[in-house]
């Protein structure tokens, strides 16, 4: 059975297999526009006032891209567009692509020891532009013009069929050899300059070519469709991508486009809401602005919207004082010479041809605050969005992206969840994926009520993270150190699946979400294991690790990273033992981490825990001295949002909370917290509840009962409409997971297996396997 149930329909028509498209040659232009298209464009411009609106929006997106620049051209039949972008399509004539690498040392013409073609030059050629340009003006070359543009596109095109020699021997495409970001600017634009040529055969073997539009759905997407790189590089090739895709489907060839659906289900449709919707948190809230949609993060080059409130993000929204938007553009050398469109050409895309999946929503997501009507491009000819009228589509149910090597829980599968303040979580495995950051097992993100509660990796400056000793390993994250080692990924070529074991529970009576993954060996000589229980008001967070030779002990240092502020109760007291270097010595990075000290004497404050339990309070503050004007946290102290960790004690507990070395940062420094541990094996149980308006709902959290490899936690409360709330949570860790197993404290007794949640309210409610349970 698939993991992701909207796939269903598709596995069965792929059983049948595919019909053959039928080729047709079609009057030029037709790539961007036909010649009706533009007309229609041309008469609602002029006799419709809402598409002057988006006349202007369109024009907006810049004249450094190609898209309007060719608007102008064409739709718009301004000349002097015209004679610049048939100028430039001529001067190309002649040009051919450049095997030479910087990879290779001139003197020696040895390959590097390092990224596959990293630098290769000709990877980042995308003549995109000219494929559009060559629609365009067709009918205005002459025929030696012709010739030479022709040449020309071939050229590009046999030099990718050939393999694109000399090649570094360690390039290959596949899920992690290669950064399609940088990489497959040049062969998907060598696709286009098939498609202008409306050579059948050319795009034809394009389409099967190393490196191609089948390899990449067959091979190079994992689970449903996600990029294999970290997710904020998915921008690069999606607007190439999509033209591809109108072109093809006007030449007949739907099923080299959209209709194209591989042997794993994967197609565009899929890959666009894999890399947006399917990764997408639940709306942040911003005083008296316009929300965000958070996306799952991870990964070394962090974004991060509204001073670093939030990392990358699908939806950018607005502050209340105008600040904020979608980024529509982007241009860098590392992703080719063609500027890059980015959500909201896809959003349109996507809405155009697939009405019913709600992007529209997400289109009027994009308005600045105070309007009410969101004008999209012309480019599809699409109408004006109105805010009121949109509804929320269905998000994704819960899932484990196996092959990609993250679980995504969201409490509510309802249309509600977009705007709802139900939580959701995501957990990283030990999955090796390009530009990692040795995150390993880590916490992503935790958002709740319209706010983000956990964050994944923090620091010093911006940029890429490799090497830095505080993002580019566990200790930047919400996870666990073993002996201040860096974590390894268990899994690191194409099946993400290998040295791991997975569990889940995403659908139930309850509405919880249980998932557990286990990855040993991500530490050397360590079982480790981790489940996640995400229920309305609370997630339970359990980490079993146990050293395979029971002596000597190990240290375990368990870490959650929070862009609120702690609030340290009685017991904590001011300390220096992680000032400077002392956090990573031993370690891999202990030359290299940056010594400063913790900005004030109580940065960090411990607390001897020992074998009792204990807990902090987290709470958004204001930024500014002014409280009237920070739009950037306001609205989340204006709500009382904040959040409980709880943690079980342990005999030899030592907990930090502060803000560590390494960890500062030039925007709103994150509060990190820890718990230290020496034995040969250890389980960290921990519990966050969220809460608005100061008044949490879960107030009592204890073990019932506990041995090696399991343990009965009791979770109580009261909801806000005063009714009594308790959970039981039974959870086998390790080994031997699936047998039954019998644990008993005092008057506690519970015969289980695997895992189970007993919920009494109105009647017991159960989820899990449970033979025999007794509460006292």
């Amino acid at each position: 059975m698939t993991r992701f149930p909207y796939l269903l329909p598709l596995l069965a028509v792929l059983a049948t297999g595919p019909a053959l498209a039928q080729f047709r040659a079609v009057e030029r232009p037709f790539m961007l526009w036909t010649e009706a298209e533009a007309q229609a464009i041309r008469d609602r411009i002029a006799n419709d006032p809402e598409a002057k609106a988006q006349l202007e929006a369109t024009l907006g997106i810049g004249n450094n891209v190609i898209q309007v620049q060719l608007f102008r051209a064409h739709v718009l039949q301004d000349e002097q567009a015209r004679a610049a972008q048939k100028r430039a399509l001529l001067s190309s004539i002649g040009r051919k692509p450049e095997p030479l690498t910087w990879d290779r040392d001139p003197a020696t013409l040895e390959w590097n020891e390092g990224m596959p073609s990293a630098g290769d030059r000709h990877m980042r050629d995308e003549r995109t532009e000219d494929a559009l340009r060559y629609d365009i003006f067709y009918n205005e070359l002459t025929p030696e013009q012709r010739a030479g543009i022709e040449a020309y596109f071939r050229s590009y095109i046999q030099f990718h069929l050939d393999g694109h020699p000399p090649r570094h021997p360690h390039f290959n495409y596949d899920r992690t050899s290669w950064l399609p970001n940088m990489h497959w600017p040049r062969p998907i634009g060598t696709h286009l300059q098939a498609v202008a040529l409306q050579d059948e055969d050319l795009i034809r073997k394009m389409f099967e070519s190393d490196g191609g539009w089948k390899f990449y759905f067959d091979e190079y997407l994992a689970d449903h469709g996600f990029y294999m790189e970290e997710f904020g590089k998915f921008y690069s090739n999606t607007g190439s991508m999509i033209m591809w895709c109108e072109a093809v489907r006007k030449l007949g060839l739907d099923d080299l486009g959209y209709g194209y659906t591989g042997p794993h289900g994967r197609n565009m449709r899929h890959h666009i809401r894999a890399n947006t919707l399917d990764i997408a948190y639940p709306a942040t809230h911003w005083r008296g602005g316009v929300p965000s949609f958070a996306r799952v993060t991870m990964g070394d080059a962090k974004g991060g919207a509204h001073n670093g409130a939030l990392q990358h993000v699908v939806v950018t929204g607005y502050l209340g004082n105008g600040r904020g938007g979608n980024r529509v553009v982007s241009t860098a050398h590392m992703n080719g010479p063609m500027a890059k469109l980015h959500e909201p050409y896809w959003f349109e895309a996507a809405h155009a041809n697939w009405p019913e999946d709600g992007y529209d929503f997400f289109l009027a997501a994009l308005r600045k605050p105070g309007e009410t009507v969101y004008n999209p491009s012309l480019f599809f000819n699409l109408r004006p969005v109105e805010v009121a009228s949109v509804q929320p589509p269905r998000p994704m149910p819960s899932y484990v992206a196996r092959e990609r090597g993250f679980a995504f829980l969201r409490q509510d599968h309802s249309p509600t969840y977009w705007t709802g303040p139900r939580p959701a979580v995501a957990l990283q495995f030990s999955r090796y994926y390009v530009h990692y950051v040795h995150d390993c097992l880590s916490i992503l993100d935790y958002h709740a009520f319209n706010a983000p509660l956990m964050f994944n990796a923090w620091g010093t400056g911006r940029g890429y993270a490799g090497g830095d000793a505080w993002r580019d390993s566990v200790r930047g994250h919400s996870g666990v150190i073993v002996d201040n080692l860096r974590a390894s990924p268990v899994a690191r070529l194409a099946d993400g699946t290998v040295g791991h074991r997975y569990r889940e529970n995403l659908e139930n009576d309850l509405d919880i979400r249980f998932a557990a993954v286990r990855a040993d060996g991500t530490y050397p000589g360590v079982a480790h294991e981790r489940a996640l229980v995400l229920a309305e008001h609370y997630l339970l967070d359990v980490t079993w690790l146990r050293n395979e030779d029971p002596e000597p002990a190990r240290t375990y240092e368990w870490q959650a990273l929070s862009p609120m502020t702690a609030l340290p109760g009685d017991g904590w007291a001011a300390t220096d033992e992680v000032s400077g270097g002392a956090l990573y010595k031993g370690g891999p990075f202990e030359e290299r981490v940056m010594r400063g000290t913790p900005p004030d004497p109580s940065a960090v404050r411990a607390h001897d825990a020992g074998a009792n339990p204990w807990s902090v309070r987290l709470a958004y503050q204001n930024l500014t001295e002014d409280p009237a004007r920070d739009y950037v946290h306001g609205g989340f102290v204006d709500r009382g949002v904040g959040m409980d960790i709880h943690l079980l004690g342990e005999e030899g507990t030592r907990a930090f909370v502060g803000i560590p070395p390494g960890g500062r940062t030039d925007r709103a420094p994150p509060t990190w917290l820890m718990a230290r541990r020496q034995a040969p094996a250890t389980m960290f149980v921990a519990l966050y509840t969220p809460f608005q308006n100061q008044a949490p709902v879960i107030t009592r959290f204890e073990r019932l009962a506990q041995n090696d490899h399991a343990v009965a936690v009791r979770i109580a409360g009261a909801l806000p409409d005063g009714a009594p709330f308790e959970d039981v949570v039974l959870l086998r860790m390790g080994d031997d997971h699936d047998q039954e197993l019998v644990l008993e404290q005092g008057g506690f007794r519970a015969r289980f297996t695997d895992h189970a949640v007993v919920r009494s309210r109105d009647g017991r409610q159960t989820t899990g396997t449970v033979a025999e349970f007794r509460l006292p």
